[in-house]
């Protein structure tokens, strides 16, 4: 007969995602514990603080996160919301697409150069759950100097590549961005 392992279980706060809120004992808890079940609210960050050895279980609801997990993206992505209705009626007018658009980047990033932005495709991935409901608007934007900030907690690595670097990482990204990167030449053009 097994002998069960009694251990304590401490609920850890996510707060509103700034580090500077969370507690002092919060962060002593995750650097002790042995095992962390986190979800989309907890700024990823705090699984910095974890021991290497410790088991980290993603116990997200949110649609669609968990096909990015330790997958890499050349892009950013958004939802239009319900005050975004007006892009759903029959005469579709681009400068409420564009707000909604600006909207989602600012929330994500913080572009510090002069840019243009272009749309250059549609999107749609039929071969996975996320893609079969879901339709990509595909913006290239070109930036004047590669100066930008990550405003998004989820955001972990941001740097810029040039195209034989983005290639040769093509297979540890997420689908929409193999697509897109499959078709660099043409989106790029």
């Amino acid at each position: 007969m097994s002998r069960s392992k009694i251990g304590k279980v401490y609920l850890v706060g996510a707060g509103p995602g700034d580090l500077g809120l969370v507690t002092l004992r919060a962060k002593e808890c995750i650097e002790r514990a042995d095992v962390i079940v986190n979800d989309h609210l907890a700024n990823p960050e705090m699984l910095g603080w974890a021991r290497d050895d410790a088991e980290i279980i993603y116990a997200g609801k949110k649609a669609g996160e968990q096909r990015l997990v330790a997958k890499g993206s050349i892009g950013i992505g958004g939802h239009m919301n319900q005050e975004d209705e007006e892009l759903f009626n029959y005469a579709v007018d681009e400068n409420v697409y564009r707000a909604g658009v600006e909207r989602e980047v600012d929330e994500e990033i913080k572009i510090e150069s002069p840019f243009e932005d272009r749309i250059v495709a549609l999107l749609n991935d039929d071969t996975t759950e996320v893609g079969r409901v879901h339709l990509g608007i595909v913006h290239v934007f070109r930036l004047a100097e590669p100066k930008v900030q990550k405003r998004e907690a989820m955001i972990t690595n941001l740097f810029c590549l040039d195209r034989d670097q983005l290639v040769a990482l093509r297979d540890n990204l997420e689908t929409w961005s193999q697509l897109c990167v499959d078709s660099l030449g043409r989106l790029l053009s």
